[in-house]
């Protein structure tokens, strides 16, 4: 599971660095995260 994360953020930093490389969007975090269980 460990290396399963690891691998995760080695991806999102890739893609980050490749992303702002090229002048792609990168959208911001989200604030509208909804939680499971959540009533609405």
């Amino acid at each position: 599971m460990e290396e399963t994360l690891a691998n995760i953020d080695d991806a999102r930093q890739l893609w980050l660095e490749t992303a702002y490389e090229y002048g792609d969007h990168i959208p911001l975090h989200s604030t509208n995260i909804r939680c499971e269980g959540e009533s609405f």
